[in-house]
């Protein structure tokens, strides 16, 4: 197994189209008194209530426990909002019988350590950005894109990672092979954005222009012909100096980066992003009573609705923050959406298989997620994606 964890890992970096920070980490456990201290933003406001309602008996009476929880995302940055407003909704649910200690932006380390330390009992719980994630490598390539709005995505996910039992049951004994358990939870990104500063009037005008990404990760395959490697952090001064002339972000990017200064065309593709993924230590997990583990999952489902929630309004400040700074907004045609998905999902979904053909159980653990992965588009949402593989010819 651990050979298999070596392989999705490098095989999940080869596919991500954006990095996330890492830093030097440690293998003990932190003291509870070093909880990293943050300070929320406007989006992160609101106070945990939807589960307040519910009944949870007398949980609050039940066995202290304190659980360390660890993000390389800073407080400003979604995952850590997101973190924030999970620790206060448990907190509440379980009267003060579960405290949550968390430590943001890459204060235990990167993902990679994390994953270590939540392996071994060092932290326990992580929210992960999905690329990273080697426990849950075999899904990358079948879900990177989902072709719906976020609440729908947020289905589409739980299909494939509980409700459908073959799939469910090669991500189970992925996370148990590393002593993890996958809560559901999952971060669905807002509208994928091309940003531009040269005039277009669709996203194919893009293709001779220089484009910025951490990788191809089948950009190529698309129509760009040259590509420039550039990170997210350096997207707004690559932008600025001519370094490319377009990068590939979300609505909430744009904004959050102010890629607005530096970008006045803005092709919008309806297709969302699934980052980050919610895992907590098997054994932190057993610690748990019943009426705490119930508290545990009724606020993934709070987070599920609040996240979808701050997405939306993201998109909607997106519009706005644009309009003001006189910029232009296009939409991908169907016809663009549909080429977009092919590239950006089957063809790394075929990638993906040759990369591990090497390794039979790789091969068949990949193959069940995507075709889990297809039921469940062709489920929730218009797209046909054997129709569509056929359509291009794969």
């Amino acid at each position: 197994m651990k050979k298999l964890i070596s392989l999705l890992l490098a095989l999940a970096m080869a596919f991500a189209l954006v990095s996330c920070g890492s830093g030097g980490g440690g293998s003990s456990k932190p003291a509870s008194s070093s909880t990293t201290s943050t300070t929320k933003s406007d989006a992160s406001a609101s106070t945990p209530s939807s589960g307040a309602s519910t009944d949870f008996g007398d949980v609050a009476n039940d066995p202290a426990v304190t659980l360390s929880a660890a993000s390389a995302f800073t407080a400003t940055q979604l995952p850590g909002m997101f973190w924030e407003y999970f620790k206060q909704d448990v907190e509440q649910l379980s009267g003060g019988s579960i405290s949550i200690d968390l430590y943001l932006g890459g204060t235990l380390g990167g993902a990679d350590e994390e994953m270590s330390m939540l392996s071994n009992g060092s932290i326990d719980m992580m929210m992960t950005f999905l690329p990273a994630n080697a426990f849950i490598t075999p899904a990358i390539e079948s879900i990177y894109y989902t072709p719906a709005d976020i609440a729908t995505s947020q289905k589409i996910m739980n299909d494939i990672f509980f409700e459908n039992p073959e799939s469910a049951t090669v991500v189970a004994e992925t996370f148990s092979a590393n002593n993890a358990t996958l809560l559901p939870f999952y971060v669905v990104t807002s509208d994928i954005v091309f940003a531009t500063n040269q005039p277009v009037s669709s996203w194919s005008n893009m293709y001779s222009g220089k484009f910025g990404c951490p990788m191809d990760a089948n950009y190529s395959d698309m129509g760009y012909q040259n590509l420039v490697t550039v990170i997210d952090s350096d997207w707004y001064e690559s932008l600025r100096t001519g370094l490319c002339d377009s990068i590939q972000a979300t609505a909430a990017d744009i904004v959050s980066s102010k890629l607005y200064e530096v970008a006045s065309y803005y092709v919008v593709c309806p297709a969302n992003r699934v980052d980050h993924l919610m895992t907590i230590n098997t054994d932190s997990l057993n610690t748990l009573t019943d009426k705490q583990k119930a508290v545990l999952y009724q606020a993934c489902a709070d987070l599920l609705a609040y996240s979808a929630q701050v997405q939306n309004d993201l998109y909607d400040q997106f519009e706005t923050t644009v309009n003001d700074n006189n910029g232009t907004i296009i939409n991908m045609t169907d016809e663009e959406f549909e080429w977009f998905m092919y590239c950006g999902n089957i063809l790394g979904w075929k990638s993906g298989l040759e990369t591990l053909a090497v390794a039979t159980d790789s091969v068949d653990a990949m193959t069940t997620v995507q075709n889990a992965t297809k039921e469940a588009y062709n489920t929730y949402t218009d797209y046909d994606f054997n129709a569509l593989a056929a359509k291009y010819g794969s």
